[in-house]
């Protein structure tokens, strides 16, 4: 087994662990597929949504911060969209990655 191959396994271990600390999370992933110069607006098309696990570190009034496995989303956008608890949020601009986790910061819709 290879060192990588190890770190994600005990993340994954990790996930499970912290219990109730990690929240079923459905990722919706959006491509945009056309922009109007004249109107300044974005085509966005939905593709097929996932079930991923998150943990959500802080709270706040400008949104909270989520901690996701790599692996989960491999590919982070600014249209994607993540919906748990009921609501829906979208990602923020700045997404943190170590290769195995990336914490992103979420708004609600």
């Amino acid at each position: 087994m290879s060192y990588k191959s190890l770190v994600e396994s005990n993340l994954d271990l990790a996930f499970r662990l912290v219990g109730d600390l990690a929240y079923d999370m459905t990722l919706t992933p959006k491509q945009a597929s056309a922009y109007d110069f004249s109107t300044g607006l974005t085509s966005v098309q939905s593709t097929t949504p996932i079930t991923i696990r998150g943990i959500v570190k802080q709270r706040d009034n400008n949104g909270m911060g989520v901690i996701l496995k790599n692996k989960d989303v491999p590919s982070p956008d600014l249209y994607d969209t993540i919906t748990f608890g009921g609501k829906t949020y979208s990602f923020g601009d700045n997404f943190v990655s170590d290769g195995y986790t990336l914490s992103v910061q979420i708004y609600e819709e």
